[in-house]
């Protein structure tokens, strides 16, 4: 089947009449907030890679956050047929799939693309959490100098 076909019945799936590739073989399509994931077909029209940016990489605390990401791609364990990686230059979590292009029939394809929408939500989620737990800092205080958690006697 071909790749144009697939995205012509994709868009019925999902009800988005207008969803196509665009001249580049690019297709952008808003998930939910400002999430967007991207369907983007190889130059030789072998494979098609879905990717979208799922958050921030974590400003501190990025030994136990890579180590986590680690364990959550291990043979899919957390995220399934998709593997989360970070793009350094951007500071971004990126979901990403690899499609095989030559083994896909339409109802495969819809899965796939279901199932990725889905794994945006469920890592979304996590690395909501990661930043959430990273952000409670300890707060020290000073004896010696007065501030907001302490009152002058």
């Amino acid at each position: 089947m071909g790749i144009t076909s697939l995205f012509d019945n994709l868009a019925k799936h999902l009800n988005l009449p207008n969803l196509r590739l665009n001249e580049y073989g690019v297709c952008k399509l808003n998930i939910e907030d400002s999430t967007q994931l991207f369907m983007e077909v190889e130059e030789s029209n072998r494979y098609l890679y879905l990717y979208a940016c799922i958050g921030d990489i974590p400003t501190y605390d990025k030994a136990p956050f890579y180590e986590e990401l680690l364990q959550r791609n291990c043979f899919g364990a957390s995220t399934g047929d998709t593997s989360l990686c970070c793009d350094k230059d951007k500071n971004e979590v990126v979901l990403f799939q690899n499609l095989y292009l030559k083994l896909m029939d339409q109802e495969l394809f819809n899965d796939v693309v279901d199932e990725f929408i889905h794994q945006v939500r469920v890592q979304r989620q996590w690395l909501s959490q990661i930043k959430l737990t990273s952000t409670q800092k300890d707060v020290i205080l000073n004896v010696n100098e007065p501030n907001d958690f302490m009152l002058r006697v």
